[in-house]
């Protein structure tokens, strides 16, 4: 799914830890020598079991700027010995790289592993915002009737020569 939504205000505070995950989701292993700074926020979480988690799993570079975020969704009492109780996404970030030109990033996103029983988690994209370093995008996981709202921010890093 290639989503184009897009607004001018990112509305959102980032730390600028290489990778900052809320402690209710999982640290991503990373790949890469000069991968973007990621943070994954709750803005809205419930206190139910079966309410949905959102974390990283991995991060890595691809070519032509884009940046590759693998993301798991799952309920807080995961069973993993029920394959169906999650579902892997991939989101690739395609920064802004002209800034003049008013242009929203571009992020396209992949579900890897759904399932469509009742219960099976999903994702979906509310809100994308971006200047040329930064891209913001704001998600919902669901699992059921159960849904909690996250803000991922994708910070590039400057580009650094080889040194000679």
């Amino acid at each position: 799914m290639n989503v184009s939504q897009c607004s001018s205000d990112a509305g959102v505070s980032v730390t600028s830890d290489p990778v900052v995950s809320n402690d209710k989701t999982t640290g991503p292993r990373r790949v890469g020598t000069n991968l973007p700074n990621v943070s994954l926020e709750s803005i809205s979480q419930l206190e139910s079991n079966d309410s949905p988690i959102l974390s990283i799993i991995d991060i890595r570079e691809a070519k032509q700027l884009r940046t590759l975020i693998t993301l798991k969704v799952a309920p807080k009492n995961e069973n993993p010995d029920i394959r169906s109780d999650k579902s892997i996404y991939m989101i690739l970030v395609n920064p802004v790289l002209d800034a003049e030109s008013n242009t929203c990033p571009i992020v396209d996103i992949l579900d890897l592993s759904k399932y469509t029983s009742g219960r099976s988690p999903s994702m979906s994209v509310i809100k994308i915002s971006g200047t040329k370093v930064k891209t913001s995008i704001q998600l919902e996981a669901s699992v059921g009737s159960m849904k909690s709202q996250y803000v991922m921010v994708v910070e590039e890093q400057p580009q650094t020569s080889p040194s000679a």
